[in-house]
């Protein structure tokens, strides 16, 4: 596996150890966050990481840890097909289909193309059921891909 970044807390450090040999990944950097804060402060404390040790344009798949991935198969198809966007620069966020109207997650609503068109971060349930009831929203998963130091685009090139 190609050099891997992951931002944790001291808590779970060697848990993360743990888990990163298990899958052999060898030499992963392990940066510690002092407080826990939110997921873009972990993914800019990552990026000036790659950016240092890794290289200026270096590939990054952000994960968040509260995920579960029930069909892997699938899952990787999608990462595949991320990739090949972000070496196009293309910012790629992941989208859950929603099951319910629900307001602890941000939305995404997308193009035709699949463009983000909109994102709006937490809100109320009557705003959450009206995205729900429009078709056209996911979930935001927090998942990203991208390269680092990208200008992030604005619509999606076909």
């Amino acid at each position: 596996m190609a050099d891997s970044i992951v931002v944790c807390n001291e808590v779970h450090r060697f848990f993360i150890a743990q888990q990163l040999q298990s899958i052999s990944v060898k030499n992963p950097r392990i940066l510690l966050e002092p407080k826990g804060h939110n997921t873009v402060l972990a993914i800019v404390l990552a990026e000036f990481e790659a950016l240092r040790y890794v290289s200026d344009d270096a590939l990054m798949l952000v994960l968040p840890a509260d995920h579960v991935i029930r069909d892997s198969a699938t899952f990787e198809t999608t990462i595949q097909q991320a990739v090949e966007l972000a070496k196009c620069d293309i910012l790629v966020t992941f989208g859950v289909q929603p099951t319910r109207p629900e307001t602890g997650y941000g939305y995404i609503r997308s193009t035709e193309n699949l463009a983000v068109a909109e994102f709006v971060e937490k809100h109320n349930l009557e705003k959450a059921q009206a995205y729900l009831d429009s078709g056209d929203c996911l979930w935001s998963s927090g998942m990203l891909c991208t390269t680092t130091g990208i200008k992030v685009q604005t619509e999606c090139l076909a």
